[in-house]
């Protein structure tokens, strides 16, 4: 199978959607008080040690990462017979894009601080291209409880 290079992903109405939506999410999350400019330099400093470790295009790494780490479904709890069951439903692709921005946060904060770490986020978008990491841990965790679960789609009211 030939490998697409990032202005062939970029091509495709479905990749070039989603790494737009990408972007805007990630420095969202980088604005602190409304600064967006300080959100802007934060990202070109992750794009440029993304580079520099992974000596790849760090756009294309960003959109290889990001595919490996999208979870598609989410669980929500409804009660049967006295216990709360776990539902697996699925995301919009929007909602899925915000829920990888968000968990690339989570596990990237420094222990001592609790701020993120631009080094522990590039850390762990270098792994997650390699489907290595917390977040493929925890995406597989979660694909094989929606397996075990899936009995339970029938009752789901609508």
């Amino acid at each position: 199978m030939q490998t697409l290079n990032f202005k062939q992903y970029i091509k495709y109405k479905y990749y070039n959607k989603i790494y737009f939506n990408l972007l805007n999410k990630l420095i969202n999350a980088f604005i602190k008080r409304g600064n967006k400019y300080r959100g802007l330099k934060f990202l070109f400093l992750l794009k440029y040690l993304i580079k520099i470790n992974g000596k790849k295009d760090p756009n294309h790494v960003l959109i290889i990462a990001l595919l490996k780490s999208i979870l598609k479904i989410f669980f929500i709890k409804i009660r049967l017979g006295g216990k709360f069951k776990d539902i697996p439903m699925p995301l919009l692709s929007e909602r899925q894009i915000r829920f990888v921005v968000r968990d690339l946060f989570k596990y990237s904060k420094s222990k001592k601080s609790r701020n993120i770490s631009i080094h522990n986020l590039n850390k762990l978008i270098l792994l997650t291209c390699k489907k290595k990491g917390s977040i493929i841990n925890k995406n597989y965790k979660a694909y094989k409880k929606a397996l075990d679960a899936r009995v339970f789609l029938s009752l789901r009211k609508k």
